[in-house]
């Protein structure tokens, strides 16, 4: 499969190595916006041509600035990718953490972690308890706003309809 050849971390990379996706994507999307920025003002200056009179002016520096912010756009869109790369690089390291540890976890082993315990694994130390931990805020806010959520997009798509087909909504009298 495609995408395990690029999320799968390299042999002798662990989970504490410094993954460089970040900072290249950054870089190449910060690049991008670098290039966007000079054809915004490239285009300022192709509507002063014009505002001017100079309409041959204006349309060549309308003609490179459009490939350029092409360009511009593509770079930037490749940056965050790259960084969602390096997200989905780090989720393969937790996935490996997990299937390391829960054959250790389940018990019936030698090697099998034993509750109340701190344990050693690749990944790093960790705690072996039995109780169950709490939700996280960001499931307690889940439980919370589905709701609110379904209703939102319900009147986004009555608010789209409206501006898309306004006929509809009008009254006849």
């Amino acid at each position: 499969m495609v995408l395990a050849r690029i999320v799968e971390p390299g042999k002798g990379v662990t989970a504490s190595t410094v993954l460089p996706h970040t900072k290249k994507g950054v870089g190449l999307a910060v690049v991008g916006l670098m290039f966007a920025m000079i054809t915004f003002l490239a285009n300022f200056s192709a509507a002063g041509a014009l505002a001017d009179g100079d309409g041959l002016a204006s349309a060549k520096t309308l003609a490179w600035s459009f490939s350029l912010t092409t360009l511009a756009f593509g770079l930037a869109k490749i940056g965050i990718a790259v960084v969602l790369v390096g997200i989905l690089v780090r989720i393969w390291f937790r996935l490996e953490a997990i299937k390391e540890t829960m054959s250790k976890l389940r018990g019936g082993t030698s090697q099998a972690y034993k509750p109340g315990k701190d344990a050693e694994t690749a990944f790093g130390a960790a705690s072996v308890g039995t109780a169950k931990p709490s939700p996280l805020p960001i499931h307690k806010m889940a439980r919370t706003m589905w709701a609110p959520m379904l209703a939102m997009g319900a009147i986004g798509t009555c608010g789209w309809h409206r501006y898309r087909f306004p006929m509809v909504w009008q009254h006849r009298h």
